[in-house]
């Protein structure tokens, strides 16, 4: 424990003689003395993991890849936690940001963070948080984008958007969380960002989920006619409550391969019904 506190000690002295903290404000003195310490900590753990091959040479190259925040930032308030990074800052225009980090002792994910960004000119706040990844030669990669929409008084919604590039099978998937019961994930493959961007978008806009759950061909129809100008070849939506599947429609190769639906009979009484068949997109529509 003394060793970490003298290496500390020295990753500190290297940070302040190699300008990390340009274009950095901090709000007073006892922030700083907060803001430092843990960021050093975070550093210092950077270095000594074995398995990491990740550097940053500047503690604004941790925002690289965040839309519109204007240099200098203020950093407001930092948390005293031993073991994790919570820091509020303000940039140039006066949007409110927040970087954070779960563990800083963590070497499995020390190199990943999350910065996050308040919205309030919707009809309910947003929460924008993305993970990021530190990677070699100041390489910053950005993993996740989430989404929570809280009411104008504050409480939780308790809905969850997630967007995130699936490398498994190269799709870009979406993911929306109402609540711990119900999900909704889709699938669908990455033919441009800015379409990808509109998605994603679109998609926070929708308020009334619920029949989705029992039927997800509004979702596969809306974005058939959104990638109509691109080539989508394959498709998975998919909507869960209590983790079964209640409607599910799959395309591969422009050919629809299945398609879930559950039919309401009565209160207590759900039938899920599965069709496999092989169709392609334009005889499904007509047919359905």
């Amino acid at each position: 424990m003394k060793f970490r506190k003298v290496q500390l000690e020295l990753v500190r002295s290297k940070l302040d003689e190699s300008d990390f903290y340009e274009d950095i404000i901090f709000a007073n003195d006892e922030v700083k003395e907060l803001a430092q310490k843990k960021i050093a900590s975070w550093m210092l753990s950077l270095e000594i993991c074995e398995t990491v091959q990740a550097e940053i040479k500047k503690f604004k190259e941790l925002f690289s890849k965040v839309d519109g925040i204007s240099f200098p930032i203020e950093i407001q308030n930092s948390n005293s936690s031993l073991f994790s990074i919570d820091i509020s800052i303000v940039d140039r225009n006066g949007k409110q940001y927040y970087i954070s980090k779960d563990d800083i002792y963590d070497c499995y994910n020390i190199t990943e963070y999350y910065i996050g960004r308040r919205n309030t000119t919707t009809k309910s706040y947003i929460d924008y948080e993305n993970c990021y990844k530190i990677c070699k030669n100041e390489v910053i990669k950005k993993l996740k984008a989430t989404v929570v929409k809280i009411n104008l008084d504050g409480t939780n919604k308790e809905s969850i958007y997630e967007t995130y590039y699936n490398q498994q099978n190269n799709m870009q998937v979406i993911e929306f969380l109402e609540n711990e019961k119900r999900k909704i994930r889709i699938e669908y493959p990455i033919v441009s960002k800015e379409i990808g961007k509109k998605i994603f978008e679109d998609f926070l806009e929708w308020d009334d989920t619920k029949w989705y759950y029992y039927d997800v061909f509004p979702i596969f129809k809306w974005l058939v006619n959104k990638m109509e100008n691109y080539d989508m070849d394959s498709l998975h939506i998919i909507a869960e409550i209590d983790k079964d599947v209640y409607s599910e429609i799959q395309m591969g190769n422009n050919i629809v391969q299945t398609y879930t639906v559950a039919q309401v009979i009565s209160e207590n009484e759900i039938h899920v019904i599965k069709k496999i068949f092989a169709k392609n997109i334009d005889e499904f529509l007509k047919e359905k």
